[in-house]
C-alpha cells in the first residue's frame, strides 16, 4: 500500500497542504501501514533538519534579501543534514495539528512512541518540545499536555524533564509582553523547576534585523546559540523530541 503514496503526497501532508479530508485519509492508511508511516517519519526528519540547517547559517553581509531561496543555497547543506540525520527524532502525525488526535494522544504517550533507544532505560523521561508555530490553539494544547504531564510525575515521584525551545513564530510563547500563553507558560516555571525553557538566539536577531523587534524574554528563560545545535545537543543526551 505504500506504493501507493509518492514521496510529493507525503511531502503535501507534512507541509500541512492537504485538506482536512486528505489528512483523515491519510491518517487512517498510516494506521495499518508501518512502511508508509517510516517513509513519512524519514521525511519529516529530513524536513525539520534541512529547515533548521538553514536557519542556522547567517547570510553574508551582501545579501539584503530576508527570505532565502531554497534552489540557491549550495548542496552541501543537503549532505550535511543527510549525515546528521539519524540522530533526531521527529513526531510523525504532526502532533496537535488535529483536533481529532489531542483528546487520545497526551504527551507522555506520544514521547514513549517517539523516545530515542538511549532514552528506553533511562530512569528519566527527557522531552524536548520544539515550537515553532505562534498558533495559540496549538500552543495552549502543548501546555496543557506539559502541566499534565508535571503534575502527573511529581505525584508519582517520577523524573520528568521537560525543554521547551522556542523558535521562529514560536517565540511568541517567550515574549514578556504578555500573550495568554506566555503568562501561563511563567506560571508553569515558578511551579516546576523540572521546566527549561530556551529560545533561539538566531531566531532572536533575525526579529530584531528583519522587523527592528527587540524581543524581551520572560524571566527564568534562557538563550541558546541555535535551535539546531540544542536540538543536536539534546538528542546525543537522550532527550526525545518532538516538534509542534
Amino acid at each position: 500500500m505504500s506504493t501507493d503514496f509518492s514521496d510529493e503526497r507525503l511531502n503535501a501532508f507534512i507541509d500541512n497542504e492537504m485538506d482536512l479530508a486528505e489528512k483523515q485519509e491519510t491518517f487512517e492508511v498510516f494506521r495499518h501501514d508501518e512502511a508508509l508511516r517510516k517513509r513519512a517519519c524519514e521525511l519529516q526528519k529530513t524536513h525539520d533538519l534541512i529547515k533548521l540547517t538553514y536557519q542556522s547559517v547567517d547570510l553574508p553581509p551582501s545579501y539584503q534579501t530576508p527570505l532565502r531561496n531554497k534552489q540557491t543555497h549550495p548542496r552541501f547543506l543537503r549532505n550535511m543534514v543527510a549525515a546528521t540525520i539519524l540522530v533526531v527524532v521527529s513526531s510523525l502525525l504532526g502532533w496537535f495539528g488535529h483536533q481529532e488526535l489531542a483528546p487520545n494522544n497526551s504527551l507522555l504517550d506520544l514521547a514513549r512512541a517517539v523516545q530515542p533507544p538511549q532514552a528506553v532505560n533511562s530512569r528519566a523521561r527527557k522531552i524536548m518540545l520544539h515550537v515553532s508555530t505562534s498558533d495559540e490553539y496549538r500552543l495552549n494544547i502543548m501546555l496543557t499536555e506539559t502541566e499534565h504531564l508535571l503534575k502527573a510525575s511529581r505525584k508519582n515521584g517520577e523524573k520528568v524533564f521537560v525543554e521547551i525551545l522556542a523558535n521562529g513564530p514560536g517565540l511568541k510563547i517567550v515574549d514578556n509582553v504578555g500573550s495568554a500563553p506566555a503568562r501561563r507558560l511563567q506560571k508553569l516555571q515558578t511551579r516546576y523547576d523540572n521546566l527549561y525553557v530556551t529560545a533561539c538566539a538566531q531566531a532572536i536577531e533575525r526579529l530584531r534585523v528583519t522587523k527592528g523587534i527587540k524581543l524581551d524574554l520572560i524571566p527564568n528563560a534562557s538563550v541558546v546559540r541555535s535551535s539546531l545545535s540544542e536540538v543536536l545537543k539534546r538528542q546525543r543526551e537522550g532527550w526525545t523530541y518532538i516538534r509542534i
